[in-house]
């Protein structure tokens, strides 16, 4: 069961990375979304 524990949270720490960087990308403008917030 530790090592499931581990895998997660190895992955869960991937995932925010992965949303860090999409979210604020570095150099580069602000791009328009598809969530429905930026068309307002």
């Amino acid at each position: 069961m530790k090592i499931g524990v581990i895998i997660f949270a190895v992955y869960a720490v991937a995932l925010v990375l992965l949303i860090a960087r999409y979210e604020r990308p570095s150099k580069k403008p602000p791009r328009i979304t598809g969530r429905g917030g930026d068309f307002e």
